[in-house]
This record gives C-alpha cells, structure tokens and sequence, in this order.
C-alpha cells in the first residue's frame, strides 16, 4: 500500500512539473478603433496581435523581452492600419510610457526581443523637438523584423 502511494505521489510531481514546463497558449489578439495601447501592449510571448483597418493614434511602448514571436499584423493587407497623429504631436498622444523621451516615436520598442511587424502605415509622428519616429527602437532591443510597412512623410512615402 505504501508504495504504491509513493508510485501515486511521484507520478502526480512528474505530471505537474511537466504541466509547468509546457509553453503558455499563444493568444489571439483582435484590435479594432475602439481599443487604445493596453491591448496591444499587452501581448506576451507568441501571441498574435491583428489589428483592423482603421486610423489609430495613440503611442506604443513595446518591452517585452519575449522567448517566442510577439506578431503584430494588419488585418487586411489590402486595407492597412494607420498610425496617424494628424496635427496633434507625439508629446500629447496617449500612451502608457511618460519619460522624458516619449514622444521620440509613435512606436517604441525600449529591451524588447522577438517582434514582428508587418503591415502597418505611419503617418505624421511629429513632435516638438522635430526629431521623433514611426518606430524607434533602443536599449539592447533585438530580433525586430519590420516588413510591409509604410511610412509617410512630407513629400516622400517609403516602404519597407
């Protein structure tokens, strides 16, 4: 009897070590024009965030240091998000990072690791100082691969 509580007891360690080891479900992540910044920052490792057509304007502060992808992807390929500030500055859009520094860029990806983004547009991210981004990146961010985006500035587009 007694050991097969001993069998029982390492068999049920075994199984819940081997339910902590297994990878978290990646989610889906579904962000509309009603959504702000909190859906999106709040992806974790291997989640997929799909964002519908539509303009957007609010900033971004990305930091995960994620073991597996964070994705970030239009919708509709056809009918990209847009990430448009219009005439109002950077400085004064809402976003949950307030340093000093937070409207260096619409996006800003501050010791994060693992993120793919595709498929957005960026249009006037414009601040006081005249110096700020669609996407600014620093701090040891690594493995950021930025495809099928578009940015557009005073008489130029650019498409990367």
């Amino acid at each position: 009897m007694m050991r097969y509580r001993l069998r029982l007891i390492q068999i049920t360690l075994v199984f819940a070590i081997f339910l902590a080891v297994l990878p978290a479900r990646a989610a889906l992540i579904s962000v509309s024009t009603n959504d702000n910044y909190t859906k999106i920052e709040s992806a974790q490792a291997g989640d997929e965030v799909v964002i519908s057509p539509g303009t957007y304007a609010f900033r971004l502060y990305l930091t995960k240091p994620a073991t597996n992808t964070i994705t970030i992807r239009a919708l509709d390929p056809a009918n990209l998000p847009v990430w448009d500030f219009g005439t109002n500055l950077l400085d004064n859009a809402p976003g949950s990072y307030t340093a000093g520094d937070k409207a260096r860029g619409g996006w800003q990806f501050s010791g994060a690791k693992n993120y793919s983004i595709s498929g957005i547009a960026f249009r006037n991210c414009h601040n006081v100082s005249k110096n700020a981004a669609g996407i600014r990146y620093y701090n040891g961010t690594t493995n950021l691969c930025i495809k099928n985006c578009h940015w557009r500035l005073t008489g130029l587009t650019v498409d990367v």
